[in-house]
């Protein structure tokens, strides 16, 4: 997410830091990308698909193997875990914080129906990678009408 530095040229220096510290409790301070404090955020999923397969690629990097959970639904996959925040030292003096930690959670709308039994999680180098075999159109459960009595 890209910032923009906003400048106020107010004849009155306090109304002018009044407004500027409004302005950023409205718009900066609740900017998930903007803030250490935050406690949720969106780490960035690539979905696609080959012949026979989709594949989903979340980057997690910072996040342990052990604290992520994955749910597949009929057409949607869940992905959620946390990321713990990494200090150096006891109270740090941070000019820099686009880091997000804490918890994340994203749900991801399936381009195909995928089957459940060849879905597959490997975690390295901070990449989750999700492969899941389409679901050929003669396994997909179809349904027959039937005429009201």
């Amino acid at each position: 997410m890209n910032r923009i530095k906003i400048h106020y040229h107010l004849k009155d220096g306090s109304l002018e830091k009044q407004f500027r510290k409004a302005v950023e409790d409205i718009f900066i301070m609740n900017c998930p990308s903007c803030t250490l404090y935050q406690r949720t955020w969106r780490p960035p999923v690539d979905i696609f698909e080959t012949a026979h397969e989709i594949v989903i690629i979340a980057d997690l990097a910072g996040t342990k193997s052990d604290s992520i959970y994955i749910e597949l639904g009929m057409r949607n996959l869940k992905i959620c875990g946390t990321r713990q925040v990494r200090h150096t030292g006891v109270h740090p003096r941070y000019h820099l914080a686009e880091i997000s930690y804490g918890s994340f959670e994203r749900t991801l709308m399936l381009p195909c129906p995928v089957d459940k039994e060849s879905v597959h999680a490997t975690y390295h180098e901070g990449l989750l990678k999700i492969r899941a075999a389409k679901l050929s159109p003669e396994r997909a459960h179809k349904i027959k009408i039937r005429k009201d009595e």
